[in-house]
Order: structure tokens, then sequence, then C-alpha cells
């Protein structure tokens, strides 16, 4: 039961990442106003740089010690930087047949920033057999980028596919909307369902795939159905005004 829920845990971990993951990926969809848009959009970015830098062993408190905030960049900065070559790379894991053309940059990015961890590695001197202790402690030192954990946590997904022999699709629970034009991520709940990101582009990508005529039968259709509503009268049902009848008292 313990590796069970150890193993759910997990899962559960991955998922937010990916979440964040997307939402950062999809910033540029924020329908607020230019202000809030901003700010959230920082908020996610740093949301999502904690997880990655907690899945490599470190802390929030390490980000600022990245090379390219030591170098004067800020959060805003960075997350406007890096957030294209994220879509490449999103667009290339999630559809690897498709976009054959982002792969060599794609992996460029991935495997420049993901290989710029060095960890510092020592022996757990109190480790106990039969336990969930680690044998050895594990922690970063500061990294070139504050995108380097998230590389690094896409790069530890693929080699599960690579090396672990796992479905990609399983390991990779990103998908690209089909609907011409729209292009955003999300996360697919289940591998082999889900083509578009919302109910509203599947009825969009349906009204798209008809002809002109159709449109304008359903149109007609449509229409004529609500000029029938109109025509018949709404009957509600009439009320019972009768008392009810009094309740007997049971006696022993």
């Amino acid at each position: 039961m313990a590796k069970l829920a150890k193993l759910q845990t997990r899962k559960e971990w991955l998922r937010r990442i990916w979440e964040s993951l997307i939402r950062y990926a999809n910033a540029a969809d924020y329908q607020s106003n230019r202000g809030q848009r901003s700010t959230q959009k920082i908020r996610d970015f740093q949301a999502l740089l904690s997880q990655c830098m907690n899945w490599i062993g470190g802390e929030t408190s390490d980000i600022p010690e990245c090379k390219d905030m030591k170098d004067g960049a800020t959060l805003a900065d960075l997350e406007v930087r890096y957030r294209a070559e994220i879509e490449r790379v999103f667009a290339w894991i999630a559809a690897p047949d498709r976009h054959r053309e982002s792969a060599a940059k794609a992996a460029d990015f991935l495997g420049r920033h993901g290989a710029g961890i060095r960890m510092d590695i020592s022996a757990n001197w109190s480790f106990k057999p039969g336990t969930d202790e680690p044998l050895v402690m594990q922690w970063p030192d500061a990294c070139e980028s504050v995108v380097s954990p998230v590389c690094r946590f896409i790069l530890d997904q693929i080699e599960r596919h690579d090396v672990g022999g796992e479905e990609l699709s399983d390991v990779i629970p990103v998908g690209i909307c089909s609907r011409r034009g729209c292009d955003r991520f999300f996360m697919v709940e289940r591998a082999g369902r889900g083509r578009f990101c919302s109910d509203a582009c599947r009825a969009r990508a349906y009204q798209d795939g008809l002809t002109k005529n159709e449109k304008a039968a359903k149109m007609r259709k449509y229409r004529a159905t609500i000029k029938e509503l109109q025509r018949k009268p709404i009957r509600f049902p009439k009320k019972n005004n009768a008392a009810p009848p009094p309740s007997r008292g049971y006696r022993r």
C-alpha cells in the first residue's frame, strides 16, 4: 500500500508540472487586462520554475541563484525570453511526426539548458535499510538558467520512453488542438483520446468542416425550431390547493 500511495503521489506531481508547463506555453492566450495578464504570467512562470527546481532536488530559493538571474535578468524578462523555445519543444514532443522541422532546434534547446545542471552528491550516513530514506543526498549547484530544471524534467520524461520503453503518449500527456488557427496545447486525459483544447473548439471545427449549403440548411432548421417553440404556449402544471389529509397519531 505504501508503494502504491507513493506511485500515486508521483503521478499527481508529474501532472501538476505538465499542467504548469501547458499554462506557460499558452501564456499568450490570457484574456484579462494587460496588467493582470502580465502579473499572472509571472506568477505561473515562477510556480513552474519552483516545481521543476523541486524535481531536481532544489528549492524555490535556488531560483535567484541561477546564472541568468545573477546576470541581471528579471523573471518578467526570462518569462518572455524562453516561452517561444518551450512552445517549439512542446509542438515537437506532442507530435514528433508532424513537427519534424522543429526537432533539431528543440533538442538543441533541451540539451543546452538541461545539461546546465551540476549536482552535489554525498552519502547519507544515517541511511537505514528497509526505509524510504535515500542512499545518497543530491541537490543542484547554481544552474546555468532558470529553465535548466524545466528542460531536465522534459528530458527525464523522454528518457522514460527512449530507455524505459514506455509509450510516448503516456509519458508526454500533451496534445495540440486540431482546430485550424488555434494550435493551443492541452492536457490529454487518456491516450488516443482528445483532439481539441475545449468544447468550443470542437464545435467550431465541426462548423468549419461544413459546406456553405450545409451551414445554410442547419441555420434554416435552427430558425424553424425557434419559431415552433415560440408558437407553442407554455403550460405550467396546476397547483393542487387541496389541504393534505390530517396525520394520524400512533398510540401504543
